[in-house]
């Protein structure tokens, strides 16, 4: 069932994996098959060598705790980018060995969600820290609900006759006693963990705080060759309503043959004249093109529920984890050796069958780079980097930020104060001045726009201003005169239309904790129109400067020809043939901390 925002629902998905990584795909392949909300797996194995990227799923922020120092365990919970999340460092300084807390922000009320993984050998102090734990989190007053799910290996409980095998005085018995002390409802009442030879059991539990929370709790079969049941279940709380059908041009349908020629139809000479500023000549220019991409591009509508699904899948393949569905349903209705020997010969099958897409797959995806270097790297950048939300953040005092906007304040605050500032310079300093003879006259030619604007990126973002570089080069003909005519008028004054002095910042989460506005690096997008003239500006003063022989020979980045792996080449050329002359070799790296976001702006 897929979950309905009018009732007020969140949908789970929990299993125990038994080592994640190599289930890998048919845990994406679920979870983007359904509209989970929040995602949790304990026994993920995962380690300090294997990277975020690699068990990451789109459309989910992803907090892990890997178990250190010994095989196994580890744990990993998603929770939807559409929901606001932090961590619950009250939860999490009890020091329990394998849990993770979190509460999400529903809207008018908040869930304490908490993943658990208590091993068959825990210790006694690791016991009492469960218990602790779990008190911790029943008391917490920022919560309005509360969840607790995971594997806690209590065999000898009965939740459904509230009867424990063991003795009173054992950590079954404590677990129990503490679970009712609480008025925590255990909602597991059928086996969870089945393994052939031996009988089925309860293992993995789901708590809330309420009765009647949870609903439709599904025993569905496992991932992989794993021996636990994956449980699927809808949680009643009040959800935070979404914004899910946005709509915005689709620029890839525009009709550029009509925008052509309606722009063309324009006496530029006459509306762009010297009289105006170049502010007023740029914003009469905007305005005229966004006029007729607004009549003449087509408005597409975005649903924000959409997810990917994974396209490698052959048929075959997904008929056959239907067939492997509907051979455990038949288990669990009648759980004979038969039946379970039925449903293990499909499970081996469809793991063969996943495990022969995903390597048929790589290959195509490798064939495809022949030639086509741009895409490999794009690959790589995918596969290798994991997109974070921006969370709640912390302010001055500590306290954390409750929405988007308090969220873009704390950031504009932080990024602002990272600058140099400096006392005002003069606009020509002596030491810089020189003979005006000597200065490059830049003329900003219809060939020289035109060039530029044909061979912009179509794929690239456009900027606050609004214009799409896919129009400025499907429309390059009747553009490049317009906008030489600005260019020419902002170098003559010196000045710069206000919309190229705007930015959309996009924070890029670095490392170390997400509710650190330290943490986050602004990523800016700005005007293409003025990159355009940057760009023009950059050849004329890069062949003036190559003319005169001003660039050392040791530059390698941002200049024609070179970059970091002709700087690589040259440096391991140098240490080769000292190290055959008998040299020693002393190699010193140095990084700047946010160099380029602390450089003054006045210098530039």
């Amino acid at each position: 069932m897929r979950p309905d925002q009018e009732t007020g629902q969140l949908r789970f998905f929990y299993t125990n994996a038994d080592s994640i990584v190599n289930k890998i795909d048919e845990f994406r392949h679920r979870i983007t098959d359904m509209n989970y909300d929040v995602v949790g797996i304990v026994e993920s194995w995962a380690n300090h060598d294997i990277s975020d990227a690699e068990l990451a799923v789109e459309g989910f922020n992803m907090f892990r705790k890997d178990r250190v120092g010994a095989r196994g365990g580890g744990l990993l919970l998603y929770v939807s980018d559409r929901l606001q999340c932090t961590i619950e460092t009250n939860c999490t300084e009890v020091n329990f060995e394998e849990s993770i807390w979190c509460t999400i922000d529903t809207g008018s009320s908040k869930l304490l969600v908490g993943l658990c993984y208590r091993k068959p050998t825990s210790s006694d102090v690791n016991n009492n820290r469960l218990l602790e734990v779990m008190e911790v989190a029943n008391n917490c007053k920022n919560a309005t609900h509360l969840l607790i799910f995971g594997d806690f290996n209590y065999r000898s409980i009965d939740y459904s006759n509230y009867v424990v095998a063991s003795e009173g005085g054992s950590a079954p018995q404590d677990f129990f006693d503490k679970t009712q002390d609480l008025f925590l409802v255990q909602n597991v009442h059928e086996f969870t963990r089945c393994r052939e030879g031996q009988s089925s059991s309860v293992l993995d539990y789901v708590f809330t705080d309420e009765e009647n929370l949870i609903d439709d709790l599904v025993y569905d079969d496992p991932i992989g060759k794993s021996d636990h049941v994956c449980l699927t279940w809808s949680m009643t709380v009040t959800k935070a309503a979404s914004v899910d059908n946005k709509e915005k041009l689709n620029y890839w349908k525009g009709d550029y043959g009509a925008i052509s020629q309606d722009l063309s139809s324009l006496d530029w000479s006459e509306l762009l004249s010297n009289e105006q500023d170049v502010n007023e000549m740029w914003l009469l220019f905007k305005t005229k093109l966004l006029d007729a991409v607004t009549t003449h591009v087509p408005k597409q509508r975005i649903h924000g529920m959409r997810k990917k699904k994974n396209p490698w899948l052959t048929k075959t393949t997904l008929k056959q984890i239907k067939k492997r569905s509907h051979a455990w349903q038949s288990y669990r209705r009648c759980p004979t050796n038969q039946k379970y020997a039925s449903y293990k010969k499909i499970r081996n099958t469809v793991n063969a069958l996943v495990k022969a897409d995903r390597d048929m797959h790589r290959k195509n995806i490798l064939k495809s780079f022949k030639g086509n270097p741009k895409k490999f790297y794009g690959f790589m950048r995918s596969v290798q980097t994991v997109k974070c939300k921006v969370a709640r953040l912390k302010r001055a005092d500590g306290s954390l930020t409750s929405d988007d906007s308090e969220t873009a304040q704390v950031l504009c605050n932080y990024f602002g104060s990272v600058f140099v500032k400096e006392n005002v310079m003069p606009d020509h300093p002596a030491d810089m001045q020189q003979d005006s003879q000597n200065e490059p006259e830049i003329q900003f030619s219809y060939d020289s726009v035109h060039s530029k604007l044909v061979h912009l990126q179509e794929s690239k973002s456009m900027g606050p201003d609004g214009v799409h570089p896919i129009v400025l080069k499907r429309c390059a003909d009747v553009l490049a005169t317009p906008l030489s005519m600005i260019f020419q008028k902002s170098y003559a004054e010196g000045k710069i239309p206000n919309d190229w002095k705007l930015a959309d910042i996009s924070p890029i989460f670095k490392k170390g904790s997400k509710s650190e506005p330290g943490n986050y690096r602004p990523i800016s997008l700005t005007s293409v129109v003025s990159k355009v003239m940057e760009s023009i500006i950059k050849e004329e003063i890069t062949d003036v400067l190559t003319d005169r022989d001003w660039i050392s020979h040791n530059q390698h980045g941002f200049t024609h020809g070179r970059s970091c792996l002709t700087n690589l080449l040259e440096t391991l050329e140098a240490w080769t043939r000292l190290l055959d002359e008998g040299f020693g070799i002393d190699v010193v790296f140095l990084d700047y901390r946010k160099a380029f976001d602390s450089v003054p702006h006045k210098r530039l």
